[in-house]
């Protein structure tokens, strides 16, 4: 039953009515505990880590006494009553679970290649791009990004993959 195990690319109605993305499942490295990692699919789709527990757990009614729902985050099968809900967010495109692990990050981080990284950048579409990818490329690259607009941020992160494109592969290792 998918409302007990929650599994990368699946959706979820929270019990106050926002709808969110299943990025996947980790372990938390110094208490061992289960942690569901998942992104908002509104405003800037923030991504958000809960323990696993408390993701599939009965939503309290006393504390909730107006909650209409049964679980803090309830499946949505991309079939169902539902999916209009979510069609402005996930379309025909929107990678399989399979093709998840290819996400543009993923390709980034997998490939060590300069004109392969720059490539990826260069393909990621603009709806996806927000300050969270953006700081999180920079990291995989040792770099800071200074604040400012999307544009401005993103075009400095291609200037940083080309500069090393140009000068990396000059380099004796």
């Amino acid at each position: 039953m998918p409302q007990s195990n929650p599994l990368t690319g699946e959706v979820y109605r929270h019990f106050k009515g926002k709808m969110y993305k299943v990025m996947g499942v980790a372990v938390h490295s110094e208490t061992g505990e289960a942690m569901v990692i998942y992104q908002g699919m509104y405003g800037d789709h923030v991504t958000y880590v809960r323990p696993y527990e408390s993701f599939i757990e009965k939503l309290d009614k006393k504390k909730y006494e107006d909650a209409s729902e049964t679980y803090r985050f309830t499946f949505i099968p991309m079939n169902s009553e539902f999916s209009d809900v979510t069609d402005s967010h996930i379309s025909e495109d929107t990678p399989t679970k399979k093709e998840e692990s290819q996400s543009p990050m993923i390709k980034f981080l997998d490939t060590d290649d300069f004109d392969e990284k720059y490539e990826i950048l260069c393909n990621i579409p603009r709806a996806d791009i927000n300050d969270v990818l953006i700081d999180n490329l920079a990291v995989t690259l040792d770099v800071v990004i200074p604040d400012g607009s999307i544009e401005q941020r993103f075009a400095e992160l291609k200037t940083c993959v080309r500069t090393r494109k140009k000068y990396e592969s000059l380099r004796l290792r």
